[in-house]
């Protein structure tokens, strides 16, 4: 395993019932790396970020952090180990102080026991300002804006020693001028060794803030990679016409590779195409100059079609249904009519 491999996953299997969340994926996390993980909902992420916090136990697979294999029973093991994560919903008491938010669960005692706010503040405070955050420890969480509240988050994430931080859609409800207070952060926690998985649908933000990209679709690794190497945003929505078998291609589609419907979208040849190929539709009162044929096809010649299925409202057909008993008025012979049912052949003897 690489020198700077921070976390490196192998293999992971993960089913529900009746559902293959996972299949062989893997993933691999460098130090002072902001990588971006991708995929439509669905793909897989939620799922494997479960698998690296110990929510979900997976089949199959292994976890190795700074080179030695893991197994995280819950969220809390893997804090301990140095693995954090921050979702998109703060999960912080609006209600606490910022310095209350930032050490519930590790408050500073006193040696009676009791918390020693006056030790917890400072903390905070040195906290705040070693992340360039201007903010007072000692108001209450709810008095901030939602980006400061996910900073915070970030902050209380930070200060249990992390060595990989998970930001789960951490942007999706700030707006521009928050979301770049954010990643100013995360530059900062980068130039500080920590490694930082992304995960988010804004191919912008990837660009302005991440280092790499992963892509999962439908529970499989798409694949890794490197914005350095010269994946450009154009790359990543362009609709390749093929995937180069050797090495990274930058010609493959992630915005296609995110799509669960695997839907082939090869840029059309517009020379196939003309005006003369199209059929008619702006012509409303007339009839069309195309006719459907009794097996569904088109053909250009009107007399060509079956004049059996031509509808000719002038003749007085005979229909028949078990289920009524009744006339239209429209047959001499009384018999039952109707316009939705199928016409039944009349006698010949009978009709001479």
């Amino acid at each position: 395993m690489e020198a700077d491999v921070v976390l490196k996953m192998k293999g992971i299997c993960m089913e529900f019932p009746g559902v293959k969340a996972l299949e062989d994926v893997g993933f691999t996390l460098k130090k002072g790396e902001i990588r971006a993980l991708m995929g439509e909902n669905g793909a897989g992420k939620s799922t494997l970020i479960k698998c690296l916090t110990g929510v979900n136990k997976f089949q199959k697979g292994e976890i190795f952090l700074d080179g030695q294999q893991i197994v995280n029973k819950d969220t809390m093991d893997a804090q301990n180990k140095g693995i954090s994560t921050v979702y998109q919903e703060v999960n912080l008491c609006p209600n606490l102080s910022v310095a209350e938010n930032l050490y519930i669960g590790r408050e500073p005692l006193t040696k009676i026991g009791t918390v020693n706010r006056k030790e917890m503040n400072k903390r905070a405070a040195t906290l705040m300002k070693e992340l360039d955050l201007d903010v007072d420890v000692t108001r209450n969480l709810e008095e901030y804006s939602l980006a400061l509240q996910q900073m915070i988050a970030i902050a209380r994430a930070v200060d249990m020693d992390s060595k990989v931080l998970i930001l789960d859609e951490p942007t999706s409800s700030l707006d521009e001028n928050e979301v770049e207070k954010l990643f100013t952060m995360m530059r900062n926690l980068k130039a500080k060794g920590v490694a930082i998985i992304f995960v988010t649908h804004f191919l912008e933000q990837v660009y302005a803030v991440c280092d790499g990209i992963t892509v999962l679709r439908n529970g499989t690794l798409v694949g890794e990679y490197e914005i350095a190497d010269g994946l450009s945003k154009d790359d990543c929505i362009a609709y390749p016409s093929d995937i180069l078998e050797e090495g990274m291609s930058t010609t493959t589609n992630i915005e296609d590779a995110m799509d669960t419907d695997n839907i082939d979208m090869q840029p059309l040849d517009d020379s196939s195409f003309s005006e003369d190929s199209l059929p008619d539709t702006a012509d409303t009162e007339g009839v069309s100059e195309y006719e459907m044929s009794d097996d569904g096809t088109v053909v250009d010649d009107p007399e060509a079609v079956d004049d059996s299925i031509v509808d000719d409202s002038s003749s007085d057909e005979t229909y028949t249904d078990e289920s009524m008993d009744m006339t239209d008025g429209s047959s001499d012979s009384g018999e039952i009519l109707d316009d939705n049912l199928m016409p039944v052949e009349e006698d010949t003897e009978e009709a001479q």
